[in-house]
């Protein structure tokens, strides 16, 4: 007949209930066995134990030496016997026996916390000395209850309470922290007298967990508030018998004050410690021997051992408890599996991931040193124009090569015939770029021209300036923006990580540098629809804006001087940052122009190479040591710049910001020495003038032409641009 829910929720009949097993029990009786007066705990939430560790480490010990006997499960003989020689036979029984015999049955539960019973306890306890005996001032029951009841606060009913054997009752960790004191709260002074007769506990949390079973002491002990004060009335009682000289008062005072410190708590704890220690060592080879057991078994399914050695596969599972399992049983594999098979499966998609990647990597570095190699051939002023080896691995040969499937790694052979196409690949390379660029010039579109080769000198003229606005090229040079002059600057910018990777996006046509170049063609001479950007570098003019405030400088004040490449990068940033209203421009006079190039220096950054072999293809350096390369290693002794050492335009090179030239127009230094060889690489004024004439050469009394002479510094200033109008295309004086 199938049961209904209403059979299994129906209550048991009344005439039923003395059938069941302590069934004549009520909670006061709980109450007496357990010594617990508390029932807050019937609204706590389980935490993680709620189970003796030491009882359940005993019981096992104890079971273990039952293996192989015979035992008897039918009582009623046993319970016909005399008294006793019922007590008899419990006197040969574990503590934690007649512990768990107290809670069998109220007949039982009489017979052994009778007051006559009192030496079975003794007994019990003599015959297992492994077990801390009870101390005279709690009953054996009590005790007992102590030390393996359950793990469960006297006060607030919460579990996971480990027994304090300094104040004979369960404390969890909040309970401890409330009722409890150190010294270092400073109720009383350090050294008063109330401290040593006080029973202290070193135990300074309420709850352990496996690994941290340890009793840790504290410098001062833990004490409790109400024996605190409880002792501090009994000590003011006992001085004021001495006050009132009451007989004997002094006496009883002394013999009151000895200390009280007793070792028996000290040894309880060592106990526990030492149970606790072996049940965690005992868990933890069990725990090993268990996850060998399923790594043995995940390997003869095929599963890989590094993949399984990595991770922790019974990482998550619960084995807390007294009964818990801790064997390979068929259920706990059946359970398991999939999640083992789960977390390997993941393992191995990421240990097959990191290989391939590790695998890329090596290939990316082997194109990049055959690469290198193949460079090495070539003569190194061609350099600055090859792309960066991430270029190549956009054609399909390459391409095909790096992500090739199998896990071949790459070697020489392989990459030599594939790099054998490298000059057709760099080809249709350099031809790509350049109608990229081409496209970006804005009078492609207007007139409809698609094909580079019919107006490829737009591309040279100065006035195609074009933007680099990658983020490491605008931070290696300083700059708001980075201009390219024509397409040999374009060229040599190949070399920007980000050329092929997000071209054309990154290179952009600069309309305002495009104004401000022609603007400047025009006004030193040239004309805008044919001048070059190598007509423009041969001028070799230097350039003041006009716009700009003067700056301190060495004691005066000045504004910084400019090539017009330099210039046009000005005047865009100033633009585009909005930081002029107007552009307009002065040109120094010849004489000021060839002392200004005089006074400037040679590049220092490590951009240099020898153009007579390929030492350093992959990795530049200064100037002076390229020129000792040169005379060391080719027995040059005079190199040339251009001939012997080349600098390497590329974009891959962290170039130096060079220091700006001042020049200084309050006061306005406009005279040279005359008297110096070549009159010097410096402009004076008039105050600085006399003091170097009289210093330097001994000269009181100047005269011009013999002394010194005076030098126009503008030779002519432009005409006003407007800052808006420049930047969308248009020039507006």
């Amino acid at each position: 007949m199938p049961i209904s829910s209403d059979h299994v929720l129906a209550p048991c009949p009344p005439e039923h209930l003395s059938l069941l097993p302590l069934s004549d029990t009520n909670q006061e009786d709980f109450f007496i066995i357990t010594g617990y007066n508390d029932t807050k705990h019937e609204h706590v939430i389980y935490p993680e134990f709620t189970w003796n560790v030491m009882a359940y480490a005993i019981m096992k010990t104890e079971r273990r030496k039952l293996t192989g006997k015979k035992k008897q499960f039918d009582l009623k003989i046993f319970l016909g016997l005399p008294l006793d020689l019922i007590l008899e036979i419990f006197g040969h029984l574990h503590p934690i026996d007649i512990y768990h015999i107290v809670q069998t049955s109220k007949s039982l539960r009489n017979i052994v916390l009778a007051r006559n019973s009192a030496s079975l306890w003794k007994t019990c306890f003599s015959r297992h000395p492994e077990v801390p005996s009870c101390p005279p001032d709690i009953s054996a029951p009590q005790w007992a209850t102590l030390l393996f009841g359950p793990e469960i606060c006297d006060y607030c009913g919460t579990y996971s309470a480990l027994p304090d054997f300094t104040f004979r009752q369960h404390l969890c960790d909040a309970c401890l922290g409330r009722l409890c004191i150190s010294k270092v709260a400073a109720l009383y002074e350090p050294d008063d007298i109330v401290w040593r007769l006080v029973p202290a506990t070193h135990k300074y949390v309420g709850y352990h967990h496996w690994g941290m079973l340890k009793y840790h002491g504290l410098q001062h002990g833990e004490y409790m508030r109400k024996d605190l004060q409880v002792m501090t009335q009994k000590l003011k009682e006992l001085r004021e018998d001495i006050a009132k000289n009451k007989s004997g008062s002094k006496a009883v005072f002394e013999a009151f004050t000895e200390s009280t410190e007793e070792q028996h708590a000290a040894t309880c704890n060592e106990w526990a410690v030492e149970i606790y220690n072996s049940v965690e060592n005992e868990y933890e080879d069990l725990i090993s021997s268990l996850r060998a057991r399923i790594t043995e078994r995940l390997i003869g399914l095929g599963h890989d051992p590094d993949d399984i050695s990595s991770i922790d596969l019974i990482k998550n599972l619960d084995f807390y408890g007294p009964r818990k399992t801790l064997r390979l049983t068929r259920r706990f594999w059946r359970e398991n599996k999939p999640s083992f098979e789960a977390l390997i499966a993941s393992r191995k998609e990421k240990r097959q991931r990191f290989e391939r990647e590790t695998l890329l990597y090596t290939r990316r570095r082997a194109i990049q040193s055959t690469y290198f190699e193949y460079q090495k051939t070539l003569s190194p002023m061609t350099w600055e124009t090859f792309p960066d080896y991430t270029a190549l691995l956009h054609f399909e040969d390459i391409c095909s090569l790096l992500n090739d499937p199998s896990d071949a790694e790459l070697n020489e052979l392989v990459c030599s015939e594939v790099f054998a196409k490298l000059p057709e690949y760099l080809h249709k390379w350099h031809q790509l770029q350049l109608q990229r660029c081409f496209a970006l010039l804005p009078d492609t579109k207007a007139t409809g021209l698609t094909d580079p080769t019919i107006s490829m000198h737009k591309l040279y003229l100065a006035t195609s300036v074009f933007t680099c606005i990658y983020s490491d090229c605008k931070g290696k040079n300083g700059a708001a923006e980075i201009c390219l002059f024509g397409w040999d600057d374009v060229s040599v910018h190949a070399g920007c990580p980000e050329f092929e990777m997000n071209a054309p996006n990154h290179l952009a046509f600069s309309t305002s540098g495009s104004v401000i170049a022609g603007a400047l063609v025009s006004f030193l001479g040239l004309d805008p629809t044919t001048a070059s950007v190598s007509d423009m570098d041969r001028l070799n003019a230097r350039l003041l804006c006009a716009e700009c405030p003067q700056k301190p400088h060495k004691g005066g004040k000045g504004r910084q001087i400019y090539t017009w490449r330099e210039y046009v990068k000005h005047a865009n940033d100033t633009i585009l940052d909005a930081l002029h209203l107007t552009q307009s421009w002065h040109l120094l006079s010849p004489d000021t122009t060839a002392l200004v190039r005089l006074r400037e220096r040679k590049p220092v950054d490590h951009s240099w190479t020898c153009n007579h072999c390929a030492a350093h293809v992959d990795d530049f350096v200064s100037r002076s040591d390229a020129r000792k390369h040169v005379r060391k290693v080719h027995s040059i002794s005079a190199p040339r710049d251009g001939d012997d050492i080349i600098n390497y335009r590329g974009a891959d090179i962290r170039r130096y910001i060079k220091k700006p030239d001042i020049l200084v127009e309050s006061p306005l230094a406009e005279f040279r020495c005359a008297r110096c060889p070549d009159m010097g690489k410096r402009l004076y004024s008039t105050r600085q003038l006399e003091q170097h004439l009289r210093r330097k050469h001994k000269v009181s009394t100047l005269e011009i032409g013999r002394d010194f002479v005076k030098v126009q510094l503008i030779q002519r200033s432009s005409t006003t641009i407007d800052s808006s109008a420049a930047r969308h295309g248009t020039t507006i004086s």
